[in-house]
């Protein structure tokens, strides 16, 4: 009682329990911070029995590790993916390129090509 009062029952048979000692802890804590220490221990005891009664099934966590794994998967392809269409997109650029030289080269050499046909079509 002296702790928490201020008040020691057997040596002071006078004094009211109802009335802590000014400088107790039940009175500097009581009045003053009543309304934190009232919001901190409800706030602490939902918490915990929110704890305690919210449980994850095992099902669902299995079910996140395998989409997960399903992701990461999926990532490593879609990366595979890119690199296979920028090289193919390499490719078609590499083709074009050497289509047009080709066609260039032959546009080029359209009189040799003429005089070609002439000369066999004269054979025949």
């Amino acid at each position: 009682m002296k702790a928490v009062y201020g008040l020691d029952l057997y040596s002071n048979n006078g004094a009211n329990p109802k009335q802590p000692a000014g400088d107790s802890l039940y009175a500097q804590l009581a009045f003053e911070n009543l309304d934190e220490i009232l919001v901190d221990l409800v706030t602490n005891t939902l918490t915990s029995d929110i704890k305690e009664k919210l449980v994850i099934p095992e099902e669902l966590n299995i079910r996140v590790a395998t989409l997960s794994t399903d992701v990461a998967t999926l990532k490593k392809n879609m990366d595979a993916y890119q690199k296979l269409m920028q090289d193919v997109n390499a490719e078609i650029t590499r083709i074009v390129t050497e289509t047009q030289k080709v066609k260039e080269t032959l546009e080029s050499k359209t009189d040799f090509f003429v005089d070609s046909e002439k000369n066999v079509i004269t054979l025949i």
